[in-house]
């Protein structure tokens, strides 16, 4: 059981690493003047995906996402889009930081529990 959920936080917290290493590379595309460059990229691909299966993005923003993703978007909305990736980006790093102390916490009451199961 222990394995299992070790293995599922695992698999998240290394898309979720992921999504944000793309968020961090698109801003800061964005901010050189590049963001076309990043369009090309695996990165981009994976930023839309992300995109398209966050339930707690609003329609507008993910509209206005994809329209970047899809290079429909010109040098005014950059902003707009940097804000909305910068708030991706801060969820996704709550989420880490939390997921990755609820798997701390829970392999400690494992191995408490183990410690305890052998001495009896």
């Amino acid at each position: 059981m222990r394995r299992r959920e070790q293995a599922a936080f695992e698999a998240q917290s290394a898309e979720d690493k992921k999504n944000r290493a793309a968020i961090e590379k698109a801003l800061a595309e964005i901010n050189k003047g590049t963001a076309t460059d990043f369009l090309q990229t695996r990165d981009a691909q994976n930023l839309r995906k992300m995109n398209l299966v966050k339930q707690d993005l609003n329609e507008a923003d993910r509209r206005d996402t994809l329209a970047f993703l899809e290079g429909k978007t010109g040098a005014e909305g950059f902003a707009l889009i940097s804000q909305i990736l910068a708030s991706l980006k801060d969820d996704l790093s709550k989420r880490i930081s939390y997921a990755t102390e609820a798997e701390k916490s829970s392999q400690e009451q494992y191995e408490s529990f183990m410690a305890a199961k052998e001495k009896s």
